[in-house]
């Protein structure tokens, strides 16, 4: 799979539901909690830093929702646990800050990918509000004959110009026999 297809696999729809998106969840912010922990005492001032690429996992792999739960336990738990005093939920400005700061990236995360996935269904929808589109549209460059559809913005390869010439006429051909065979009545012989 190449890493455009395994983009629109990941972030085109919800990879994770029902048991799996709770486990997913849960592992999102019990394995960064467990990597902050472990450096714990030696590393100072990154609090929720280890988070944020769990929040970015979560927003690909769950819906939105679930993934500001996430963003939003990741949060508590950082407070709690490495930010002023501990055991205590936002107990002073440091803490308001930064997971204030956190919250907001984590918000903008989450939106990004939500936008893109919203695009993306968009352009397996149809065209602009919707409306139904169909059709391929062939193209060269250098040499290289390419299809794409009016409902997805990415193209595929075809082949050498001529290679695909070729086949594309004895395509053709093969519907006109198919039709003289099947009788078509539109058809004159």
């Amino acid at each position: 799979m190449t890493s455009k297809a395994l983009f629109r696999h990941c972030v085109g729809r919800r990879v994770f539901k029902g048991n799996l998106a709770f486990m997913w969840a849960l592992l999102a912010v019990l394995v960064p909690t467990a990597i902050r922990l472990s450096v714990d005492g030696q590393v100072s001032g990154v609090a929720v830093t280890p988070y944020l690429p769990f929040i970015v996992l979560s927003a690909v792999t769950l819906a939105w929702w679930q993934a500001g739960l996430v963003a939003l336990a990741s949060a508590l738990i950082g407070d709690a646990l490495f930010i002023g005093v501990p055991n205590r939920i936002l107990e002073g400005p440091s803490d308001l800050f930064a997971v204030g700061a956190f919250l907001v990236a984590a918000g903008l995360i989450i939106a990004v990918v939500q936008v893109v996935r919203e695009m993306m269904a968009d352009g397996h929808r149809g065209g602009i509000n919707g409306e139904v589109t169909n059709g391929i549209i062939f193209s060269l460059r250098d040499g290289e004959a390419w299809a794409s559809w009016k409902t997805d913005p990415w193209a595929v390869r075809l082949g050498p110009q001529e290679e695909v010439a070729a086949m594309m006429e004895d395509f053709l051909a093969q519907i006109k026999v198919a039709e003289r065979l099947n009788g078509d009545p539109g058809l004159m012989i």
